[in-house]
């Protein structure tokens, strides 16, 4: 399930845990780089934001961070990224 919303009436599901201790988890780090708006062509944040947001959906990390973010950005991620 990961950094997925869970359902709140979803019953929690017990965590396969390998012989050795070990839980696997996928992290991803991601530098936005902040909207700017001298930005042209692809680096301009519309065209990256749905690059962002099919890389985010291809990984599918339990644990996701974010650099240089800022609140129109985080916005925009949160509506594309609504099961997250």
């Amino acid at each position: 399930m990961g950094c997925r919303k869970k359902e709140i009436s979803a019953i929690p599901k017990a965590v396969q845990v390998r012989e050795d201790g070990k839980i696997e988890v996928v992290a991803a780090t991601f530098n936005i780089r902040n909207e700017n708006n001298g930005d042209l062509a692809d680096r301009a944040w519309p065209l990256r934001v749905e690059r962002a947001v099919r890389l985010i959906r291809r990984i599918d990390p339990d644990i996701l961070g974010m650099q240089e973010l800022t609140h129109g950005q985080a916005a925009d991620l949160w509506a594309s990224l609504p099961d997250f």
